[in-house]
């Protein structure tokens, strides 16, 4: 019995770089508009703020170090400083 999972291109995916000590964050076409959440692995929200472009820059001097997890829409991405 074989699943089938729906595919997705790689430009409908969440992306992430570190650049300047800071996490850059990739975004879709269709998630620009939408509020990017950042929260902790136990689910506390530590950050969010609209998304204006194709590009999201996070300020790591705002977060500890840890695992967080970036959600824009129903999108999301593992993250650890």
């Amino acid at each position: 019995d074989l699943h089938s999972f729906p595919t997705r291109r790689s430009s409908d995916l969440l992306s992430s770089f570190v650049q300047a000590g800071n996490i850059v964050i990739g975004v879709p076409q269709e998630l620009i508009g939408k509020t990017l959440t950042v929260v902790t692995m136990y689910g506390a929200e530590v950050m969010h703020q609209n998304v204006t472009s194709a590009s999201v820059t996070l300020d790591t001097n705002l977060l500890g170090k840890g695992m967080y997890i970036v959600r824009i829409g129903s999108r999301a991405l593992k993250v650890s400083l």
